[in-house]
């Protein structure tokens, strides 16, 4: 997978790297490449305040990395092999000079090396190659054909999650993992929806380490499910504010997973927000006027543009202060209507998706959800459900054909037993539940 590492010395990209491999192992290996000397100072972290420490011992997959993630690393200005020059202080006394002021005056462009320490010689076409590397024209993509034809919601996935929504009061936001397949019509079919540990606020979320992570993408593959995309909700904002910078770059990554790079993808991402429903007949009753009644929750889909993805993917673009508005690494360039912009409006980089809906003939939805303030996953919910089979045409085993249910069913079996329970799901007509199954299930519920 493809790394990037931010420092004082700018974003490196790390090409290759292997999930079993050791951050002590990959911090040697940015070492050696970049010339820095070692230190025992230079940690990774997965915040650019160094908190959440990276221990050495552990592997880039222990920390759930994934193409494309961001990683920050600590290194004194001292330890780097160029060197930096002085300046005379305020004082009259002489200093050296710190990286970011040297690259700034010596500096192929602003946190990187001069362009003699890369190489002795240079041509014009040299130059003009390298620095185009570093350049974005940024093209609006408003009329662009997206990658996935229609974003297919199930319906009972959608109006629960809206729901929850509204029960919190559309006061904060929250996000969701998107499962299902990827049609030959490159549409993404969605089947269930799982919300991982989150901090939401009014702003945003966070995502916080999630202890099943594993446990769902092993069920997801045994119901021959896969991401195809995530979801998003947030409180009401201004108009022309559709997506915040966080929201750009959790899309553009979750596209670079998926492609495995900066390639096309059908991978989408659904916003839910609220709109105003407008009624005839204003306060004083004569016709014609108009009033507002009250607010539904409306569903559109997006990609992010191929351009997006490769600024990302880079270390061009993060998200900035101003709401709906990329910030632009100083590394780099972005041309926005023919000027340098320090800024990118996020809606330069969207692409509208088609969104339809269709019942799973795969799965029921009807199992409290995992990570919910207001719902909780147990036995007794499972008894209430299974309890139902045999009243207004429900089986057994369809009752059992829940995402959310399965999921909690991983706290008793293991996955092996779990993915025996999936293949009765998936082909239900050919493949029954056993008897001693039934027996199983019957017991954790504590049904016998």
């Amino acid at each position: 997978m493809l790394l990037r590492v931010r420092s004082k010395m700018g974003t490196w990209r790390v090409e290759g790297v292997e999930p079993g491999t050791t951050i002590k192992a990959l911090r040697s290996r940015i070492l050696s490449e970049h010339g820095v000397s070692p230190h025992p100072s230079q940690v990774f972290s997965l915040d650019p305040a160094g908190k959440r420490v990276m221990d050495d011992e552990q592997t880039v997959k222990s920390f759930n990395l994934q193409h494309g993630d961001l990683v920050h690393l600590a290194i004194r200005e001292e330890d780097c092999a160029h060197e930096a020059g002085k300046k005379i202080a305020a004082d009259g006394s002489i200093v050296n000079k710190t990286h970011l002021e040297a690259s700034r005056v010596k500096g192929f462009r602003p946190g990187m090396m001069s362009l003699r320490s890369m190489k002795m010689h240079w041509t014009l076409t040299d130059f003009v190659e390298l620095d185009a590397q570093f350049e974005y024209k940024i093209k609006a993509q408003k009329n662009e054909t997206p990658w996935c034809t229609k974003a297919i919601m199930e319906p009972i996935c959608g109006n629960d999650f809206q729901s929850y929504m509204r029960r919190v009061g559309f006061n904060q936001c929250r996000m969701g993992y998107l499962y299902g397949q990827f049609t030959e019509a490159k549409e993404a079919k969605v089947e269930v929806l799982y919300e991982p540990p989150q901090e939401s606020t009014h702003e945003g979320f966070e995502l916080l380490e999630d202890p099943r992570a594993e446990k769902v993408e092993a069920l997801a593959a045994a119901l021959g499910l896969v991401r195809v995309g995530w979801i998003f909700a947030h409180p009401p904002r201004e108009e022309g504010f559709v997506f915040s910078g966080l929201e750009v770059m959790q899309a553009a990554m979750g596209q670079l997973e998926a492609a495995d790079g900066v390639k096309e993808t059908p991978f989408v991402t659904v916003r839910v927000s609220l709109a105003p429903v407008e009624k005839a007949g204003g306060e004083d009753g004569k016709e014609g006027g108009k009033e507002e009644v009250a607010t539904v929750a409306h569903f559109d889909a997006f990609q992010v543009s191929l351009q997006c993805m490769e600024m990302v993917a880079e270390g061009a673009i993060e998200p900035g202060p101003e709401p709906g508005a990329m910030l632009v690494n100083e590394s780099f360039t972005a041309i926005v209507e023919g000027k340098p912009a320090p800024t990118v409006d996020v809606n330069f980089f969207l692409v509208n998706v088609p969104v339809g809906s269709a019942e799973s003939s795969l799965l029921t939805h009807r199992f409290p959800k995992a990570n919910r303030l207001d719902e909780l996953p147990s036995a007794a919910a499972m008894a209430a459900q299974l309890g139902e089979a045999g009243k207004a045409g429900w089986r057994f085993i369809d009752l059992m054909s829940d995402f959310h249910l399965l999921l909690f069913l991983t706290d008793f079996l293991g996955m092996e037993e779990v993915a025996v329970l999936c293949r009765s799901v998936r082909e239900k007509e050919t493949v029954p539940l056993g008897a001693g199954h039934v027996d199983l299930l019957r017991a954790i519920a504590g049904m016998e």
